[in-house]
């Protein structure tokens, strides 16, 4: 991902950045290599912003902008990010260029900060419309993220059977287009809350499934709650000896 990354910085390959900012983000995702993302991110813009950009090329750093804050640390770092990618979008505003796509990025990463603030349901609200404008274009990954988010916001809530309605429509999605460490995720969410609410029903072969997507992935948060998860299902049947070989 780093070697296409760089390749496409070179180059002013755009296109082919396009498609490598999506697996940086994702290897992010599962590794935690949060702060080796953010300073290839970095040093790209500061890259571009010495360069003569065209209008499609501007839109592409104002993505870059919003890629970055969702990796910063602090709240305000994340705000300055933001502002900087909303003054490129207005600049842009009155090109022809469909503008929607980013619009839906940075109102997901508006509703993380929102809900970092603990203002959940102004965050539910800039995650709707999110996915309104992702379900309107040929994004097939976006719409997943955001229905799992939300979500987590009505777990955190208590609303469990709305938690429950979502996280079930992200896990059809990511199993529709083959985003396994998505389907890991919207898994343990909906076990999580089955075991909670006293209506889980063990599936072995599938957590065992997802179990070797988490590894083959490098996600190590994923796979330690499947190990749990695993465990707890042996002892739900009153089979220790299993239970420990995953505790």
């Amino acid at each position: 991902a780093y070697s296409a990354w760089h390749w496409g910085v070179q180059r002013h390959h755009f296109e082919h950045l396009d498609r490598a900012l999506f697996s940086l983000r994702r290897h992010a995702a599962v590794t935690y290599s949060f702060r080796e993302i953010e300073k290839a991110i970095k040093s790209t813009i500061a890259t571009l912003e010495n360069s003569d950009l065209t209008t499609t090329q501007q839109l592409f750093l104002a993505r870059l902008w919003i890629g970055l804050s969702s990796l910063s640390n602090s709240l305000e770092s994340r705000q300055g990010t933001l502002a900087n990618a909303q003054t490129l979008l207005e600049d842009l505003a009155e090109s022809s260029l469909d503008l929607r796509a980013v619009t839906a990025q940075a109102l997901l990463i508006s509703a993380l900060l929102t809900w970092s603030e603990g203002r959940y349901d102004d965050a539910s609200y800039l995650l709707k419309e999110s996915l309104t404008l992702t379900q309107k274009l040929k994004d097939k990954w976006s719409p997943a993220i955001v229905l799992y988010t939300l979500g987590k916001i009505r777990q955190i809530q208590g609303q469990q059977k709305v938690a429950v309605a979502y996280f079930q429509q992200s896990f059809s999605l990511c199993k529709s287009i083959g985003d396994e460490p998505g389907l890991t995720w919207s898994l343990l969410a909906l076990t999580t809350i089955s075991i909670i609410e006293g209506t889980y029903k063990p599936n072995h072969e599938m957590m065992m499934q997802q179990l070797e997507v988490a590894r083959k992935w490098g996600d190590r948060r994923s796979e330690k709650g499947l190990l749990s998860t695993i465990g707890f299902t042996f002892l739900y049947e009153a089979r220790p000896e299993e239970a420990l070989k995953y505790y």
